[in-house]
C-alpha cells in the first residue's frame, strides 16, 4: 500500500493573520491571559480616620433611607404567604401530603417585593426520585388547565437541587420550587434571627447588596457570590468588631451542655434560637457596640479592603476561632 507521508504542526492548521480573540470580554486582538478588563485596579491607600460626625450621620440616614424603601410592606409579605398556600393547593393535587414552605430573601429579612419567591416542597414520605416528582409538577402546569396561572415553565433536573421554575401571571412573580430543600430552610431561618438581633443588620445588608449589584458581581450565576454570601460577609464583619455587634449563634447555648444538633446533609445546622432579642441578651451578655450604621458601613468595606487576608483567612459565622 501506498502510505502518504503528512505532519502536524501548527502552521497547517493557523493562519498567521488568524485575529486572536479573548475569551473573557469577547474583543479581537488579545487573549483571556492579556485581558485589560480582567486586571486588578491600582489600590488606593484607605484612610485610617472616619469622616466627621456630620458625614456619619449622612451616610446612616441614607442607608436607612435605603433600607427601608427597599423592605416589603407587610401586606406583601402576607400576600407572598397567601400565594405559597394557593400554589401548594396545586401541588397537593399530585401529592395529597406535601406542604411548602419559603426561604431566601422572601423571609430572610433581606428581600424586596421584586425578589423572587424561592419555595420549599416537602413530600414526607416515600416519593418517585427528585427529578421525576420535578417533571411531574412542570408538566402539570404545562396542561391546559394550568395555563392561565403559570407560564415560562422549565424543569432543571440537572442541578444538586432540582427545581422548577416558572412565572405567576396573577401576580407577576417569578417562583422556584426545590424538592426537600432542607438545608436552605435552616439557612434562611438562621439569617432572620441575625436580621431581628440590632437594627443596624438590615440597613447594612440591603447597602451590601446593592453595592455588589451596582458592581456587577451579585450574579452567582455569572462568577461572582450570591445575595446570601454577601450576608455572610457582613454577619462575619459584625461578629468581630470591637465590641462585636452580632454573637456567633452556633456558640450560644443556654446550659452547660451542648444541646442535640440538627444535621441536615452532613451539616451541622444548630444555631441558637431565640423568641426576642432579650431573650438572647440574657444569654449572651456583652458590651453594647455603640456605632452608628455610617460607622459600620465604612468598616465593612475596610475590613474586606484591608485588614482581612484573603489568601489565608475564611469567611465563617460559625466560629470566631481562626
Amino acid at each position: 500500500a501506498n502510505v502518504v507521508p503528512y505532519s502536524f504542526s501548527k502552521k497547517k492548521f493557523v493562519y498567521h493573520d488568524y485575529p486572536r480573540a479573548c475569551l473573557h470580554c469577547k474583543k479581537l486582538h488579545h487573549i483571556a491571559e492579556e485581558c485589560p478588563e480582567e486586571g486588578l485596579p491600582e489600590a488606593h491607600d484607605v484612610p485610617s480616620s472616619l469622616p466627621e460626625p456630620r458625614c456619619l450621620k449622612a451616610i446612616s440616614q441614607h442607608l436607612i433611607t435605603y433600607s427601608k424603601a427597599m423592605s416589603p410592606a407587610e401586606y406583601e409579605v402576607e400576600q407572598r404567604h397567601n400565594i405559597c398556600q394557593l400554589v401548594l393547593k396545586d401541588v397537593q393535587m399530585l401529592y395529597p401530603v406535601a406542604d411548602l414552605q419559603m426561604f431566601g430573601s422572601s423571609v430572610n429579612g433581606f428581600g424586596s417585593p421584586k425578589s423572587d419567591l424561592d419555595l420549599c416542597l416537602l413530600l414526607g414520605g416515600e416519593y418517585e426520585s427528585k427529578e421525576e416528582v420535578i417533571e411531574k409538577l412542570a408538566a402539570m402546569y404545562r396542561s391546559k388547565d394550568f395555563r392561565s396561572r403559570y407560564r415560562e415553565v422549565t424543569a432543571i433536573t440537572s442541578a444538586r437541587v432540582p427545581i422548577v421554575k416558572f412565572f405567576l401571571n396573577r401576580w407577576k412573580l417569578e417562583c422556584d420550587i426545590s424538592l426537600e430543600n432542607v438545608l436552605a430552610l435552616h439557612n434562611t431561618r438562621m439569617l432572620a434571627s441575625y436580621a431581628k438581633l440590632d437594627k443596624r443588620v438590615q440597613p447594612l445588608g440591603y447597602a451590601l447588596k446593592n453595592f455588589a449589584k451596582e458592581c456587577d458581581m451579585g450574579d452567582a450565576s455569572a462568577g461572582s457570590l450570591s445575595s446570601y454570601a454577601y450576608i455572610l460577609m457582613l454577619i462575619h464583619y459584625l461578629q468581630r468588631t470591637s465590641p462585636p455587634v452580632l454573637p456567633v449563634l452556633q456558640q450560644v447555648y443556654t446550659t452547660a451542655t451542648q444541646p442535640q444538633e440538627p444535621i441536615v446533609d452532613s451539616w451541622n445546622c444548630y444555631f441558637y434560637q431565640f423568641k426576642n432579642p432579650q431573650e438572647l441578651h440574657r444569654v449572651w451578655r456583652r458590651q453594647r457596640n455603640e456605632s452608628c450604621v455610617g460607622q459600620l458601613w465604612l468598616g465593612l468595606l475596610r475590613y474586606y479592603a484591608v485588614e482581612f487576608d484573603w489568601l489565608s483567612e475564611v469567611v465563617s459565622i460559625r466560629r470566631l476561632e481562626p
